[in-house]
Order: structure tokens, then sequence, then C-alpha cells
């Protein structure tokens, strides 16, 4: 009993002491038993993942084989897309008659180069004779208002100035009248330059359609419509350094300065200030181009000693496609600038929206119109009198203008973007290409289209049979005296013969009236409307 009673006098110590002896006791014992479980699983989980092949020496095959198919119809997609563009401008890319016959005596096509076969020299003969002509055919289209008369729609100045023409117009091919020392590539850009000229003075010409005199015309002056280069290197350059500046501000760190703020203490003004921004230069649309460098030959005249610095054709370049710029400068009525957007956008040839601008149109009247004042001098030109009838008549036709151009709605409008014109597809070209003759010696050039100093060399295209002689100077050409050109009687849009058969098929017209809206193909690069 003693002993019991000195066990229940210190039973707390000896129930402490088990309860601190039991857990570490019963930890033990359980993770004893789970250690060892836990390695024999581990180890069997690794023994079975060594036994798993490695998947990469089992490639999928139908995975690859349905991915090759995707690559090969997108592949297909893009080339139908671009057959589809091609094939909604070829339309407008035409040529005059005589020189479309020539170039098919001699079988090239669209980009190509006869060299010195005796037919494409006869093409690039008809072609320097009948350029004059074929270019007023196109400025025509909008209806040049004409002093003498008061009769037109749209008033322009197409004489050549000390930094170029308002209206592009190549002037070296007066020079190479003399010697047809240019190339096939040379030619082709010079036509292609017209039709890009025609869609610009279609898209006016819709403006304007309805207009039965200048006075109530939408657009009344062309001040400039000309096409340029690019580059994007340097347009990149331009816009990193205008980086972080005030967006409203002057660029260049001149100009008028107003305030909005005011002081009624009569002291200085404070608050936000408007800067007027800088002026417009298409270099900072599209980059430099190297027409700058140009600016001190007169143009058209025959120097030897001018240099003349070849400029960047291009605004850029893709692989099926090259985009040249073009900027407007008109005086327009500023409610139609929307109307103006929308009928550039049926171009044949899609157009990108890259820079509109317009402000109040203000201009000297004397300077404007001095082609007018001059019609109506007492004296002609020729040294004749002038008749009092004309020249009442003249002054009709100055107060006429005056009138038209005094308008609170008219604008100094100015439009720059790009045109995008897609190159002949390899497979259009295969299927327009003749079938080479046994026996025969068929010469080949490449379509050459310049790419800011690189050349592209395209798919072969046939121009011939290379046993025939080159023209000598003194063999006459194939044109009889009485042959004439095309005239302006001729359908505007439609000035030559197209470069190729047509395809069969319904054809999309891009000269169409106002609203009916040419469709657009699919694949139109992106901002093919406007931005």
């Amino acid at each position: 009993m003693d002993q019991l009673k000195l066990a229940l006098e210190h039973k707390f110590w000896i129930l402490a002491g088990l309860a601190i002896l039991l857990p570490p006791i019963g930890w033990w014992a359980a993770t004893d038993n789970l250690a060892t479980e836990t390695a024999a699983r581990n180890k069997k989980i690794a023994d079975t993942e060594k036994r798993i092949p490695d998947p990469k020496d089992f490639p999928n095959e139908k995975w690859i084989q349905g991915e090759k198919q995707i690559e090969r119809d997108l592949t297909t997609s893009v080339t139908d897309s671009q057959e589809r563009l091609f094939e909604h401008q070829k339309s407008e890319m035409t040529l005059p008659p005589v020189v479309q016959g020539a170039l098919n005596k001699c079988k090239v096509k669209y980009r190509g180069d006869g060299g010195a076969l005796e037919d494409f020299l006869n093409a690039k003969e008809f072609f320097v004779q009948s350029y004059l002509e074929d270019w007023k055919n196109t400025v025509n289209l909008v209806k040049p208002f004409k002093a003498r008369t008061g009769e037109g729609l749209v008033f322009l100045n197409d004489e050549p100035t000390e930094v170029g023409t308002p209206i592009t117009r190549h002037l070296e091919v007066e020079q190479w009248r003399q010697s047809l020392g240019f190339t096939g590539p040379q030619m082709w850009d010079v036509q292609e330059d017209l039709w890009f000229l025609r869609s610009l003075m279609q898209a006016i010409a819709r403006v304007n359609q309805g207009a039965t005199e200048i006075g109530n015309s939408r657009i009344k002056r062309i001040n400039e419509a000309t096409l340029r280069g690019g580059d994007l290197t340097d347009l990149a350059t331009r816009r990193a350094g205008t980086a972080g500046a005030n967006p409203v501000g002057n660029q260049s760190g001149t100009g008028v300065q107003i305030s909005f703020g005011h002081n009624r203490g009569g002291g200085a003004t404070s608050g936000p200030t408007y800067t007027a921004p800088k002026p417009f230069d298409p270099d900072d649309i599209f980059g430099d181009d190297g027409g700058k460098a140009n600016t001190g030959a007169t143009p058209g005249k025959k120097d030897k000693d001018v240099v003349v610095v070849e400029t960047k054709r291009w605004a850029e370049t893709g692989a099926k496609w090259h985009k040249r710029g073009f900027v407007l400068r008109l005086v327009m009525d500023e409610r139609e600038i929307p109307t103006l957007l929308t009928s550039l956008s049926e171009s044949p040839f899609p157009v990108e929206i890259l820079h509109v601008e317009h402000s109040v149109h203000s201009s000297n009247t004397a300077d404007a119109f001095r082609s007018i004042t001059d019609a109506g001098a007492t004296t002609s030109p020729d040294g004749s009198e002038t008749s009092t009838e004309q020249q009442a008549l003249q002054q009709r036709i100055l107060e006429n203008l005056r009138m038209a151009f005094n308008m609170h709605y008219l604008a100094d409008v100015i439009v720059a973007g790009t045109l995008t014109i897609y190159d002949e597809p390899a497979t259009t070209a295969s299927k327009n290409a003749p079938a080479t003759q046994a026996g025969s010696n068929q010469a080949t050039a490449g379509s050459m289209r310049p790419t800011g100093g690189k050349a592209e060399t395209k798919t072969p295209l046939p121009v011939g049979n290379s046993t025939k002689s080159a023209r000598t100077q003194s063999k006459p050409l194939s044109l009889s005296p009485g042959t004439k050109f095309p005239g302006t009687k001729a359908e505007p849009a439609k000035i030559g013969a197209p470069v190729s058969p047509p395809p069969s098929g319904n054809k999309t017209n891009s000269g169409s009236p106002k609203g009916a809206g040419a469709s657009k193909p699919a694949g139109t690069p992106s901002g093919s409307g406007g931005k």
C-alpha cells in the first residue's frame, strides 16, 4: 500500500513522462514502414519510366502529312489570291495598239525585254512616239479647263517647273526618241506610271461626275498629282527622331504660337499653347526617295553635264507586289473629301491612304489665273490683235473663275498614299507563253523590276526567235506614214489593247459610275481602303 501511495503522490510526473515518450515511439514505428514503402514505390516508378520508349524515335507520320497539306493549301491560297488580284488590275494594264502589236510579234510579255530584236526595237520607237498623246489622254479624263473657251471642270497646270512636273510626266522619253537608248524595264516603269496616273485621274473624274462646269465641280483644281518612291529605313529614322515630341507641335521648332491661357491680373499669360504644324513633306510619309538630288537639273533639258540621280521607284516592296507612292494636292469642296477617298479606294490598284490634311483655300487670283489673263490680252502670242469679242469672252471666263474659287467651302486638300501593283503569277505567265517549236532557238528575257537598287528576276518570258537579225538604222519601220496613234476620241479608260489576252469570265469594271462600287478582291493588303 505504501508503494501505491507513493505512486499516487507522483502520478503527475509519471503520466508526464509517458506523454513525452509515447509520441516519438509512435512516430518512429510509423515512419519506418512508410519510408521503406515510399522508396520501393519510387524505384518501381523509375523502372517503369525507363521502359517507356522515347517518342522522338517514333514520329507521328499522320500529323506530319497533315501539317504539310496545310502548308500546301496556304501556298495555293496565296497563289490564287495573287492571280485574282492580277486579273483584277489587268483590265487597266493596256498599251497603245501599235506598241502591243509589235510586242506580240516578238512575243514579249509584261515586264519583258526583247533586247535587240527588230520587233522589240519597233515597239520601243512606237512607245516613245505615242507616249505624249497617251499621257494627254490620261490627263483629259478629268476634263481640264480650257482658258480660251471656258469649257472643262478642273483647272490644272501641266507645264514643267524647275523641280519637276505638277502632274507626273516622264520628260526623259523625249530624249529616248533620239537613240532608243533605254531598256525594256525602263519602258515598263514609264508605262506603269501611266496606269497609276490614269487610276488617280479616274478617281477625280468620278468625284466630279454630274458636274457641267467648273463652277459646280467638286474638285476644281489639281495643283499636284505626282508618283514617287520611298525608303522604309529612312522613314523609320525620321519617325524615331520625332518620337516623344508633341504630336501637334512644330517639329521644326518654327511657327506661330497661340496662347489659350488668360491672366486676369494682366500679367504674362500661362496655359497651353498651339504651335503651327510642320509643313507637309512627302519624305515624312514615304521616306526619302532620292528625288531631291535632281532639283539642280531642268526637267526635259538635254544637258550632258547634269548628272541625274536615279530615285528609288517603290515606296515598299513585297515578294509578289510593289507599292508606288502618290501625292494629290487639290482645291475642292471640303464636304466631298470622304467621296474622294472612297473613289480612290475603287481603283483597280489597291490604295492605302497614309495622310490626309486640308486647310481653308486662299489663292492669289492674279497668279492662279494668269493663263486666263494672258488669253484675254489685246495681243495674241502670234502677234495678232485679239478681237473685242474674244476679250469680252475672256473677261467673262475670268469672272466666272473668280466666283467659282471664292466659295466658302473650298479647301486646299493633300492626300498621300500608295498604289499596289501585283506581279504576274508564274502560273499565268506559263499559260500565256507560246509553245516552243522544235528546232527554233528561243531567246528569253527575265521579268526585271527595280526594287530600290536590286533587280528581281522573275520567271523567264519568251521573247521570240533570236535568229532574227537586229534592225539597222537604214531599214524603215513597219509603220506606214498614214498610221495614227491612239487619239483623244478613244475610250479614255481603255487606251490601247490589253497586255495579254483577257481571261474568260467576267471582269470587274473599275471605271463604273460613282455608286456602282467596284468590288475589292480578297487578299488586298491591310489598309487598302485607307487607314
